[in-house]
């Protein structure tokens, strides 16, 4: 080390020293922000010990190959001056950092911790905790239109990070990635907050940026062993995205969806749990394609929540590929179901558990829908009137329904002489193409067409 820049920090390291003394003879925690600030611009690393500290909500710049360490048991009160969304640490087309530690507080989610902007990268974040303020935002300056993939912000890990808030003043997540790819979220913890986690490569409305030729501008990201609860809306979520995985996460209760894919393409979510969402457990919105949910368990204990869903109002068949394998989906004592808002092709639903679950996929316009190798047992009663499955399709020659192999039964022995299930087709012209309905075992026994179909001819 030059022996400047030994004296620079010597003098940093004895002036924290004195000011720690100075603050606890006073009886009040240090405001560090200026010591910070003192630290990133002479160029050295940032380790702060234990303490009680104020620090300020003034987008401290971080400079390119920098380390903040902060003690597990330093405390930070976070001072805020104004109103609208602020952040403690700015990363602005900067590389190569690393942030860990420390505890954080303020009263609600108007502060991010650290936000990354233009093209930043490799940014490591680190077993911070937050109370009440969000952890982190990464986003690109710029509409959709103008951003390219040299903008991206990438290689962001984050790891063992917790945070709680229940004052929620806005309308974002606890960890945000704008604009990202090649990043990674592992091993958090979050109870609370507008959503948990989500992503966005643009809006996956199709009258907005979500075209199926459009780019997605958010890929290549993993959502991996983090557990989320108590959020008011979404679990971990995003929009045109393209090969996100979203794997073995615990999520419990928020008003809208637990893992959701919208306009995603690529993308796929297994071995995860998720409970208690009320527009899905499971789901994707507007134009993907080739989605899997695979070895996921989708609960629901209150009426209004759904298992799983499919939402598309544009009513296209561009909404494509979607597979459901081997999933156990449960109305823990109610009668759920997975159910759909919107058209969709390719659908496969194979191989799946379903107890106390309706399956419902009466949207018009429905291509191709595969439902076979299917167990549905039933505890509940369902309405009367309601169908065990419920489909309605077009046939073509391309797009047609099968629906065989499923094993569906009851300890309450109510099937016997009643429809299980009912079929809708509209039937393109001189295409001779017929709904498929083998091989399913009802009840134990193996009935020929226990179905009722109602064939509508396209004039």
């Amino acid at each position: 080390m030059h022996r400047r820049s030994f004296l620079t920090l010597t003098l940093l390291t004895l002036g924290l020293k004195g000011r720690l003394s100075l603050a606890s003879e006073e009886g009040k925690p240090l405001n560090i922000t200026q010591h910070l600030l003192d630290l990133i611009s002479s160029g050295q690393s940032v380790n702060i010990p234990a303490g009680n500290y104020v620090i300020d909500a003034a987008s401290i710049q971080l400079q390119s190959n920098s380390r903040v360490a902060f003690s597990k048991d330093a405390v930070f009160k976070v001072n805020k001056t104004g109103s609208g969304e602020v952040c403690i640490f700015l990363i602005d087309g900067k590389s190569d950092i690393e942030v860990s530690g420390g505890v954080f507080y303020y009263d609600d989610d108007t502060v991010d911790v650290i936000k990354i902007v233009n093209h930043s990268a490799d940014i490591s974040i680190n077993e911070i905790i937050c109370q009440g303020c969000r952890l982190v935002v990464s986003d690109v300056m710029k509409s959709y239109d103008l951003i390219s993939d040299g903008d991206l912000n990438s290689r962001i890990n984050i790891t063992g990070c917790k945070g709680s808030s229940s004052i929620i003043n806005t309308r974002r997540a606890f960890i945000e990635l704008h604009y990202t790819k090649e990043s990674a979220c592992e091993h958090c913890i979050i109870d609370g907050y507008y959503h948990g986690m989500m992503f966005w490569g643009g809006d996956s409305n199709p009258q907005q940026n979500g075209a199926v030729g459009n780019a997605r501008k958010a890929f290549q990201l993993r959502f991996k062993n983090n557990n989320i609860k108590n959020v008011q809306l979404g679990g971990i979520w995003g929009s045109m995205g393209d090969s996100v995985s979203i794997e073995s996460n615990y999520l419990d209760n928020g008003r809208d969806v637990g893992i959701d894919f919208e306009g995603c393409n690529n993308s796929f979510a297994i071995n995860n749990e998720v409970k208690d969402f009320r527009h899905g457990g499971l789901a994707t919105f507007f134009l993907c394609n080739n989605i899997r949910f695979e070895n996921n368990v989708s609960i629901s204990t209150k009426k209004e929540n759904i298992v799983a869903a499919i939402f598309n109002s544009t009513l296209k068949q561009e909404n494509k590929n979607i597979s459901f394998i081997n999933n156990n989906f449960i109305g823990d004592g109610v009668l759920s179901s997975f159910t759909q808002n919107g058209s969709v092709s390719e659908l496969l639903i194979k191989n799946n558990k379903f107890t106390n679950v309706l399956i419902t996929l009466i949207s018009p316009n429905n291509g191709r829908i595969e439902i076979s190798g299917n167990n549905l047992g039933f505890t509940i009663l369902p309405r009367e009137g309601d169908f065990i499955v419920n489909v309605s399709n077009s046939l073509t020659t391309e797009s047609m329904l099968i629906l065989q192999e499923n094993n569906i039964h009851s300890d309450k022995k109510w099937f016997s002489g009643e429809p299980v299930f009912h079929i809708k087709t509209l039937e393109m012209r001189n295409t001779g193409v017929r709904p498929l309905v083998k091989d399913n075992l009802i009840e134990e026994k193996l009935l020929p067409n226990p179905a009722v179909i109602l064939k509508l001819i396209q004039k």
